[in-house]
C-alpha cells in the first residue's frame, strides 16, 4: 500500500491516515493573496482503503457543504483519474480551516482562460476612487443587544461600466453585482468570508487617498466581529463609535437615542499618500478622472482646449499636489464657494508628451476609455494643424458631440400616423430617443421604428437594439431635479413665468377657490406629469377636445405648505408677480379666522379689482435698480435654471428660410411686456433684443449665438421642447446649408409639434374634430 506525504515547514512528512480524515492541517498554511496553499506529495493506494476514504469523507461533505473556495489535495487512484480534496481558505486574522470536498478534476491542459485578469494595483485604485466601506447598526430584537451589525463594501459604477464591474467580480471570486438605480449598478461584498478577501487584497495593494482611513476603521470594526465582540454591548458601542468616525460621520436618530454619549474614534491619520504605481494611477483615474474638450467660438477665431481633470474633496489637496510630481505637469485650481479642488492639465504640450502616453502605456478601463481614444483622435488632429482647416474643425465638433454624456447617438425615428420621413436625432444621453416616445408609454401600435442602433465611433460599427417605450415619468432626464430640489423650485418658477397663472375665483357669495395652474398642448402633456411627480400634489386636467392640459393644485392647504415658500424664496421676474402678490393676499384673508365670511368676501372683491401699473416691474430686479446694463447684472438675478424654465414655456427652437435656397436656425423668445426680463436673456446668451409694434423679441440666427445656444441648453430640458432641442441642434452640425435635408427636417417638425394626446396618452386625431365642426 502506497503512502501520502505532505510538505510541511520543516520538510516531507507522512500524512497518516487520522490526520487525512479529521483535517489537522493547522500547521501547514502558506499563504497567498486570497488563499491558503496547501501542497501534497501522493503515492497510489489500495482500493479497500481508497473506497473506505471516500466513504468517510462524503460524510464529512454533509456537514461542510458550504464551503465555496477550495484549495487543492490530490490523491491519485488507477489509471489517469484524479481526485481533489479541498478545503475552505482560512481567515488571515483567524487562521481556521473547515471542511472537506471531493471531487472530479479535469486532466485535459485547457491554453486559455474564461477570466479577465486586472491588475491588482488598478483594482485599488478603483477601489480608491468609486469604493466604500460602511457599517450599517439596526435594530434587531433576535440580539441581546437589541442590534445587528452589517459591515459591507461597495462599489458603484454607471450602468456603462457593468462589465468592468463583472471583472472586478471575477477578480475578486466573492460578493454580487446589484441594481441599485436605474442608471447605476452596484458591486457589493457583505459577508465576512467575501470582505476577508477584500482585505488580504488591499493590506498588499493599499489605498493611496483619505478613503485609506475608513479603510483602516472599517479593519477594525471586522476584527471585532470576529471575535463576536459585536454581540455584547461593549464591543458594541466601541463598533458605534467607529462607524461615527467613518466617511461622514452621521448616526441614525435610532443610534444616537440609544447612545447618547457615544464618542468617534480619531481617525487615522494618512501622511503617506504619495502615488507609487502607474497602474493604481490608472484605475483611480477610471473612476475620478475627466478627458474632455472646450471648443469656444468668437469674432472669426475658434479656441480648441484639450481638459485633463481629477476632482477630490479639499481634504485630498496634498494627494492632489502629489500628482503633480507624479505625472510632472498640471496645476491645482479650488471651485468657488465648494470644498473641491480640480487637478487640471490644459497645456498642450503635456497633454500630448505627458498624459497620453502615460495612459497608453496604463490604459483605464471601461467607459471612460472610450473618451480617452477620442481625446487622443483630437490630439493627433490639433497636432497636424487640422483644426486649423474647416473640414478639421467640423471633424473636432463631432468628435467633441460624441464624448463623455454625448457617448451615444440615436439614428432614426419614423412615426407612420404622422410622416414617412424619419427624424434624425443628436442626443447627449442615450436615452434621447426614449425621451422623444415616451409620450406615448404602451402605445407601440403609433410608433414604427426603423433601423435603430447606436454607432461605435472608432469602428463605424452598427450595434442593432431594440428601444423600451418608457412610461413618462421614467424617462424624463430627471437626475438634476431629483438631486437638488432647489433647482427644480427655480426651473418651475421660470415655467411659471412663461406658462402658469395664478388665479382668484369666486364661486359663488362668501365662497372663493384659489388656483395655481400650469397650461400646455397636450402634446407637452408629459411635462405637467413631471412637475406633478416632483411637487407630490395636483391634478392634470384635459379638456374635451384634447388641445389643451392644465396642472392644477386648488387645495389651500397644498397651496400654503408648498407652493407659497417656493415663490416667496425664488421670486417671479415677470410682471406674474403681481398677480401673484394679489393671489398670496388673497389665501391670508381665506386663511385668517378672525374675518368674518362676509368682511373675506368684501376683501377678496377689492382684491380682484386692482389692476397692475402699466410700467410695473418685478421687485425681483430690485437688487439692480430696475436697471440691467450687462451680463452680471442679469445673472445676479437670473439663474441658468429659471432661463431653462422661461424657455421650456416660451422659447422656441426653428428653422427658417432667408430665401429660396437657403434655410437657416433661428431661436427666438417673444414677449408682450416685461422689456428687462428679454434684455437679460439677451445678455445671458449673446444676442441682440428687439421692439416690434405690439412686442418684444431677442432672435438670432448668428451661427456664433446658435452654438453658444446650444451648448448652454444642452441636456437641460424637461418636456417635449428638448426633443425639438436635440433635433435642431443636431441638424445644426450635421447639415448645416443643406437645404433639402433642413426642409424635410422642418417639415417633420411642424408634424411632430401638432400630436395631440388625450389623458391615457393615446394620439387623438384633431383633423377629424376640425371637419365635424365644419
Amino acid at each position: 500500500m502506497g503512502k501520502i506525504f505532505i510538505y510541511k515547514q520543516t520538510g516531507w512528512t507522512l500524512l497518516k491516515g487520522k490526520e487525512l480524515l479529521f483535517g489537522n492541517l493547522e500547521a501547514i498554511k502558506l499563504y497567498s493573496m486570497r488563499e491558503t496553499l496547501i501542497v501534497l506529495k501522493t503515492y497510489t493506494i489500495s482500493y479497500s482503503l481508497f473506497l473506505l476514504v471516500v466513504i468517510i469523507l462524503i460524510v464529512f461533505l454533509c456537514f461542510f457543504f458550504k464551503s465555496k473556495k477550495c484549495v487543492e489535495l490530490r490523491q491519485c487512484a488507477w489509471g489517469h483519474n484524479k481526485l481533489m480534496l479541498s478545503t475552505r481558505n482560512s481567515h488571515p486574522l483567524l487562521g481556521r480551516q473547515s471542511g472537506f470536498v471531493f471531487k472530479k478534476i479535469r486532466t485535459t491542459k485547457r491554453f486559455y482562460t474564461t477570466k479577465t485578469i486586472l491588475n491588482p494595483e488598478f483594482v485599488s485604485g478603483l477601489i480608491d476612487a468609486e469604493g466604500c466601506f460602511y457599517l450599517n447598526v439596526y435594530k434587531n430584537k433576535d440580539y441581546v443587544t437589541g442590534w445587528a451589525l452589517k459591515p459591507s463594501f461597495k462599489l458603484t459604477l454607471h450602468k456603462k461600466d457593468l462589465a468592468l464591474l463583472e471583472k472586478i467580480l471575477n477578480f475578486f471570486e466573492a460578493g454580487k453585482i446589484y441594481k441599485q438605480r436605474k442608471e447605476s449598478f452596484e458591486y457589493r461584498a457583505q459577508n465576512l468570508k467575501d470582505l476577508n478577501i477584500i482585505i488580504a487584497h488591499l493590506d498588499k495593494f493599499p489605498l493611496f487617498s483619505r478613503k485609506k482611513a475608513d479603510y483602516e476603521l472599517f479593519k477594525q470594526a471586522i476584527s471585532l466581529m470576529l471575535v463576536k465582540e459585536h454581540l455584547n454591548q461593549d464591543g458594541l458601542r466601541k463598533i458605534v463609535s467607529i462607524k461615527a468616525a467613518m466617511n461622514r460621520g452621521l448616526l441614525s436618530d435610532d443610534l444616537k437615542l440609544a447612545f447618547p454619549d457615544i464618542t468617534s474614534t480619531e481617525r487615522p491619520l494618512i501622511t503617506d499618500n504619495s502615488v507609487v504605481s502607474p497602474n493604481w494611477l490608472a484605475g483611480f483615474t477610471t473612476g475620478e478622472g475627466c478627458f474632455f474638450c472646450n471648443l469656444s467660438e468668437g469674432n472669426n477665431k475658434v479656441i480648441i482646449q484639450l481638459v485633463f481633470q481629477i476632482t477630490q474633496h479639499a481634504k485630498d489637496e496634498q494627494f492632489l499636489r502629489n500628482l503633480i510630481q507624479v505625472l510632472g505637469c498640471g496645476y491645482l485650481k479650488k471651485k468657488t464657494n465648494q470644498e473641491v479642488w480640480d487637478f487640471v492639465v490644459t497645456k498642450f504640450s503635456d497633454i500630448n508628451e505627458k498624459i497620453i502616453p502615460f495612459f497608453l502605456n496604463y490604459p483605464i478601463q471601461g467607459e471612460k476609455s472610450n473618451d480617452f481614444q477620442d481625446f487622443c483622435r483630437i490630439a493627433d488632429l490639433m497636432k497636424n494643424k487640422a483644426h486649423l482647416t474647416k473640414k478639421g474643425l467640423d471633424e473636432i465638433r463631432l468628435i467633441k458631440s460624441g464624448m463623455n454624456k454625448g457617448r451615444f447617438s440615436i439614428e432614426a425615428l419614423s412615426l407612420n400616423n404622422l410622416t414617412g420621413d424619419v427624424f434624425r436625432i443628436g442626443s447627449t444621453d442615450k436615452h434621447t430617443l426614449q425621451n422623444a416616445v415616451s409620450t406615448f408609454p404602451n402605445q407601440k401600435r403609433y410608433f414604427s421604428f426603423t433601423h435603430f442602433h447606436c454607432s461605435h465611433q472608432r469602428l463605424n460599427v452598427e450595434h442593432p437594439s431594440i428601444i423600451e417605450i418608457y412610461d413618462h415619468s421614467r424617462s424624463i432626464n430627471k437626475s438634476k431635479y431629483y438631486e437638488n430640489k432647489d433647482n427644480f423650485h427655480q426651473w418651475l418658477v421660470g415655467f411659471t413665468d412663461g406658462d402658469g397663472s395664478f388665479s382668484i375665483i369666486r364661486v359663488a357669495e362668501g365662497k372663493w377657490t384659489l388656483f395655481f395652474k400650469l397650461t400646455q398642448s397636450t402634446y407637452n402633456l408629459r411635462i405637467l406629469y413631471f412637475i406633478k411627480k416632483q411637487l407630490g400634489v395636483g391634478s392634470v386636467y384635459i379638456d374635451a377636445n384634447c388641445n389643451k392640459g392644465d396642472f392644477r393644485i386648488r387645495d389651500r392647504k397644498n397651496i400654503g405648505s408648498i407652493i407659497l415658500p417656493i415663490f416667496d424664496k425664488y421670486p417671479l421676474l415677470t410682471s406674474k408677480y403681481f398677480s401673484y402678490q394679489k393671489f398670496k393676499k388673497a389665501y391670508d384673508i381665506l386663511e385668517n379666522p378672525n374675518l368674518s365670511t362676509k368682511e373675506k368676501d368684501n376683501l377678496l372683491l377689492k382684491l380682484q379689482s386692482e389692476q397692475m401699473p402699466t410700467d410695473y416691474i418685478s421687485p425681483a430686479w430690485k437688487s439692480v435698480n430696475y436697471e440691467v446694463n450687462n451680463t452680471n447684472d442679469a445673472k445676479s438675478v437670473m439663474s441658468k435654471y429659471w432661463l431653462i424654465g422661461f424657455t421650456e414655456a416660451e422659447g422656441s427652437f426653428y428653422l427658417v428660410s432667408k430665401d429660396s435656397t437657403r434655410i437657416v436656425h433661428a431661436f427666438e423668445i417673444t414677449q408682450k411686456l416685461d422689456p428687462i426680463v428679454l434684455k437679460s436673456i439677451a445678455y445671458i446668451l449673446g444676442i441682440s433684443i428687439s421692439k416690434k409694434k405690439t412686442h418684444y423679441t431677442v432672435v438670432t440666427t448668428n451661427s456664433r449665438a446658435i452654438f453658444n445656444i446650444i451648448d448652454y441648453y444642452n441636456n437641460t430640458m424637461k418636456g417635449m421642447k428638448t426633443v425639438e432641442f436635440r433635433i435642431w441642434a443636431r441638424s445644426y452640425v450635421k447639415d448645416k446649408g443643406n437645404y433639402e435635408k433642413l426642409r424635410k427636417l422642418r417639415d417633420n417638425i411642424r408634424v411632430l409639434r401638432k400630436i395631440r394626446l388625450n389623458k391615457n396618452f393615446v394620439l387623438v386625431d384633431t383633423t377629424q374634430d376640425k371637419n365635424n365642426k365644419d
